[in-house]
């Protein structure tokens, strides 16, 4: 908890200082543009959007073409087999609860089955909004139960194209499936992702999207007819987007994951969940705290899926994932990717609830985690 608050103050600090710079100098212009004396919260998304767009000089839409589910799939393989020496075959005729579900069967370097992974691409009528990774079953290595786990990742891409955020959820999505299958323990529940603890749980997944969000990675993609290659300036303007508006994203991440933890750290008797969303948007928004904002009542994530009181983690796992891929590209330059992948599997990924974890994760990294890669992917490292 005290280490928590630690990185809260720190975060809080600096993202909110970069956090009005990119409102003052950036948004604010724009949105005088469109005839607005100030910008309220309800603004932020579009003038956000526009202005990405503007600096890119291209929007999503037009690099769908770019990247189809097949190649992005096929691309998502090529990598983790690259990493961590894994192969794929297609399941024939699965029996799944939809048609349009793909499934996969996962081996490792020694051609043994690691697991299975099934994967609910389209969005469809009634079916859940949003993505998420849950298992069937864990692996079990148990004399009198044999089982490799069973995987579900569910995704809702609107069609076959997509979207660089979409194919950065295919990316996370995959590398919390990884995770589950790569645990090496006996007992199922101690197994895959099984009581790994909040602060790092999600590295796996946001260490995936980092191996997608490079320049080697991104020029892979090639245009389906003219079999060209994105541009540099394309390619340069997707990498350095979180580093010129990653303040505003950090500053509402911060305040979503402080208002978890506070309203889960008060009795039930002692909590306004609404007064305490204001206080905290009085304390840090870069917009007018309206009193009728009743955000946080659409916050799924403060009591759904497990994460009461752990919303933190997704933040303070990214800490952690820029570090370890700095360390992982230094390993790939220094001897080669597959030891890069190697170092870090024997680390972290085959470990599941490893009472030891942080520290084998600190020996991996060389020391204590750091936090100004974080803050440099983001913007941040200029700001006291």
């Amino acid at each position: 908890e005290e280490e928590l608050d630690l990185f809260y103050d720190k975060l809080f600090e600096k993202a909110e200082a970069a956090a009005h710079r990119v409102r003052d100098h950036v948004l604010k212009p724009l949105a005088a543009e469109f005839g607005l004396d100030s910008i309220q919260p309800w603004d932020m998304p579009y003038l956000l959007r526009y202005a990405t767009e503007r600096r890119a000089q291209f929007s999503q839409e037009e690099l769908r073409e770019y990247f189809p589910l097949e190649a992005c799939l096929q691309r998502l393989f090529d990598q983790y087999a690259a990493l961590y020496g894994i192969s794929f075959a297609v399941i024939n005729n699965p029996t799944v609860w939809h048609e349009s579900v793909k499934g996969f069967i996962v081996y490792d370097r020694h051609s043994n089955i690691l697991g299975e992974i099934y994967c609910d691409f389209f969005a469809r009528p009634f079916k859940a909004e949003g993505a998420w990774m849950q298992y069937v079953c864990n692996k079990s290595d148990l004399k009198s139960h044999k089982q490799h786990s069973v995987v579900i990742l569910v995704m809702n891409f609107s069609q076959d194209l997509l979207l660089i955020d979409e194919v950065c959820t295919l990316y996370h999505e995959f590398g919390h499936g990884f995770h589950q299958l790569f645990s090496t323990k006996k007992y199922p529940l101690i197994s895959g992702i099984e009581n790994v603890p909040w602060d790092i749980v999600e590295l796996p997944s946001q260490l995936s999207e980092q191996w997608f969000l490079m320049k080697e990675s991104l020029e892979k993609f090639l245009h389906p007819t003219k079999q060209t290659p994105l541009s540099p300036n394309i390619i340069e303007a997707i990498l350095t987007n979180e580093q010129a508006f990653g303040p505003i994203f950090i500053l509402r991440q911060l305040m979503l994951g402080f208002f978890d933890w506070k309203i889960h750290g008060l009795s039930g008797g002692d909590c306004d969940p609404h007064e305490e969303w204001l206080n905290i948007q009085k304390r840090w928004s870069i917009t007018p705290v309206v009193d009728r904002d009743y955000r946080w009542a659409d916050f799924g994530h403060l009591f759904a899926g497990g994460y009461a009181a752990g919303y933190y983690g997704y933040l303070y796992s990214e800490v952690f994932v820029h570090d370890v891929f700095q360390r992982m590209r230094k390993i790939q330059g220094e001897r080669s990717i597959a030891e890069a992948g190697a170092d870090f599997y024997d680390a972290f990924l085959c470990q599941a609830a490893d009472r030891t974890l942080r520290d084998k994760l600190d020996n991996f990294l060389g020391g204590a985690v750091k936090l100004d890669p974080f803050l440099k992917h983001y913007g941040l490292i200029d700001y006291v």
